[in-house]
């Protein structure tokens, strides 16, 4: 079982590339160290993160070698080739329960599907590059094999990029042994997207929300987190900024085992595979979007409950669902919006709707206003209330 105390983080974040300037980003600098900073409020020791940062040229940005010296106690490495290379060879046949891997800048996909990742020292006509996909299969073979779960986050673009005819190939060497970790991917944008960079606001858009995701984690939060439904969210908040106009980027992710040991039928990845991932790698059926209308109607219902008026009562009905559902409902203050996000949170979930009505029916069985809910309920999402007649009032069944 892995714990934040053995666990082993190595963060990239790239703004200038020695191809020019016209490949600056402002922002993955910024976001290692909001990175590390999250993982050091999960009690990660400072010692175990390895951070290398190439940032642009102006004292904001080269600030953050000072935050990324002050959060770890050692100097942060730009990040080129070798630099990463050498590190990467030095964390085989080490042991960590968990080893996370965060990079933020460019990449891009060759014309074969394979994902690629620019180092800092790359050129034009040396693209200098970490196969990433190569990556992967390394990770499993016996140079790892002493860190069980692995845990990868890439901020970076997956376009195509026809011009460069033949980029270099970092490969990382040995593929056998193999062996079975619970690995798990996070991309910020399928095959051919790109990943949007906030300039203003010095963070990659995916980057951003995924940490917002993680920050809403309760202080008891499984250790890793539920990644899988931390992705699902991150899917269903980006629909929402695509139908906004926000961004075009669809976030994908993959394992080949999760944290419980359960296989996804991704298949043994054969040396550098194409990762020909052009859709969600699961099938989830969105919740029904709900009007203005429909939502105020249901919200003013569970306030009138008075199981959910009262905070404890409140409290006891989140933890008796489902671990996945409870840690990912981002608690308030007031009472109306502390509501809201139980509701919308629960419809996330395959039987979350149902499981929270059952729980507050324990308190509220008789109650008129909790008959009138779940008529109200039945009519407006028929769908996700066909488990549920069991706790109508008898002339509505």
């Amino acid at each position: 079982m892995s714990e934040p105390t053995t666990t082993k983080a190595l963060l990239v974040g790239i703004e200038k590339y020695e191809a020019g300037e016209n490949w600056n980003l402002n922002g993955p600098a910024h976001d290692v160290i909001r990175m590390a900073k999250w993982l050091i409020s999960k009690k990660v020791p400072p010692e175990n993160l390895t951070i290398f940062l190439s940032p642009l040229d102006n004292d904001n940005n080269r600030e953050t070698i000072e935050q990324a010296r002050e959060l770890t106690g050692s100097e942060p490495a730009p990040a080129t080739k070798s630099n990463i290379r050498e590190e990467l060879s030095r964390l085989q046949n080490k042991s960590h329960s968990l080893f996370l891997f965060y990079w933020g800048g460019h990449g891009w996909v060759t014309l074969e599907g394979k994902r690629r990742l620019f180092y800092a020292d790359t050129q034009e006509g040396d693209e200098r590059n970490l196969d990433f996909n190569d990556f992967l299969v390394t990770a499993r073979s016996d140079y790892y094999r002493a860190m069980r779960q692995q845990l990868f986050i890439v901020d970076t673009c997956a376009n195509y990029m026809p011009h460069i005819k033949n980029p270099p190939r970092d490969e990382l060497g040995k593929k056998e042994p193999m062996f079975s970790p619970e690995q798990f991917v996070l991309f910020a944008g399928k095959l051919g997207d790109r990943a949007k960079n906030l300039d203003s606001e010095q963070t990659g858009l995916y980057t951003r929300e995924l940490l917002t995701e993680l920050y809403s984690l309760f202080f008891n939060e499984t250790w890793p987190p539920n990644m899988e439904a931390i992705s699902a969210r991150l899917q269903r908040k980006f629909i929402d900024l695509r139908a906004q106009g926000l961004t075009e980027q669809t976030p994908t992710y993959l394992w080949s085992r999760d944290w419980s040991g359960n296989e996804r039928n991704f298949g043994q990845m054969p040396v550098a595979p194409a990762l020909e991932i052009t859709t969600p790698p699961f099938t989830v059926k969105m919740p029904k979007r709900l009007s203005v209308q429909e939502l105020s109607q249901l919200l003013n219902l569970l306030s009138e409950i008075d199981a959910l008026k009262n905070r404890q009562r409140r409290d006891v009905i989140v933890n008796q669902l489902r671990p996945e559902i409870s840690n990912s409902i981002s608690r308030a203050d007031d009472t109306i919006t502390d509501i809201l996000n139980i509701f919308n949170t629960s419809r996330n979930y395959s039987g979350g709707l149902k499981e929270l009505l059952d729980f507050t029916e324990v308190f509220a069985r008789n109650s008129i206003q909790f008959q009138a809910l779940i008529q109200t309920i039945t009519h407006i999402l028929p769908e996700e209330c066909q488990s549920i007649t069991h706790i109508l009032p008898e002339e509505s069944q």
